[in-house]
Parts: C-alpha cells; sequence; structure tokens
C-alpha cells in the first residue's frame, strides 16, 4: 500500500540521543528532553 516498498521492518523508528540516551522519535530534529540535535545522527543512520 505505501509509495516506497517495504524495505525492512527491522528498521528503527526511534534514535536515542547521544547526549542523553533518551529515544526520540525519527521525525523530531532534536530530543525533547535536553533539546541537543540528532539531525546528523538521523542522517548518518539513514546511509
Amino acid at each position: 500500500m505505501g509509495l516506497l516498498p517495504d524495505l525492512g521492518r527491522d528498521r528503527i523508528d526511534h534514535y536515542e540521543c547521544r547526549h542523553c540516551g533518551v529515544n526520540v522519535d525519527e521525525r523530531a530534529s532534536a530530543c525533547p528532553v535536553c533539546g541537543h540535535s540528532i539531525a546528523h545522527y538521523a542522517i548518518e543512520t539513514m546511509q
């Protein structure tokens, strides 16, 4: 049903903030707890 092929159900939906360790939603640009930017981490993870 999706526009993209289902490439792997093992893909994570959350990233762990490198600063405080909390799980952050993949669509967020920064950690809601400490404000640490996770954009660079998301880019690394997607490559």
